[in-house]
């Protein structure tokens, strides 16, 4: 999940106070691949589950079902924003030991049956966020 008041020690929130303070982030490769929900849709989706009759003990994944790595997020963001690519220093910072390469939820079991969608896209959703971050750094600093 991403989105506003997310804390700043949070990927997506890192990388755009990085973008607004022009501050250069060193990276690992960026190939670690992630599954990215927007903060609203899953409110959405605890909406939808509460209006639902779901069976008791029965796991659900509400994710975008959708794999991205950091890679592209910073590409999106840089794209979003129009802040250089530069800014962000690839394969400087190694991976971490316990580092997880993939991760990306399957959410066919609860979008059939609970009929929820994701309403955002990654970028109306990044961009959303980008939006929110400008604002509130502009008011904290």
């Amino acid at each position: 999940m991403y989105g506003e008041y997310e804390g700043t020690h949070k990927l997506i929130p890192q990388l755009i106070e990085a973008i607004i303070k022009r501050q250069p982030v060193e990276l690992t490769p960026g190939e670690q691949t992630r599954d990215y929900l927007y903060v609203q849709d899953l409110v959405n989706a605890y909406i939808y589950a509460a209006q639902t009759d779901l069976k008791p003990y029965e796991a659900y994944n509400i994710c975008s079902g959708r794999a991205i790595t950091i890679k592209e997020i910073v590409n999106r963001l840089c794209k979003i924003t129009g802040c250089e690519k530069d800014l962000f220093k690839f394969g400087v910072k190694p991976y971490r030991k316990d580092e997880i390469a993939y991760l990306v939820g399957n959410n066919a079991k609860f979008k059939s049956t609970t009929g929820w969608h994701e309403e955002f896209d990654l970028d109306k959703g990044l961009m959303n966020t980008y939006e929110w971050y400008k604002q509130f750094l502009k008011e904290v600093l």
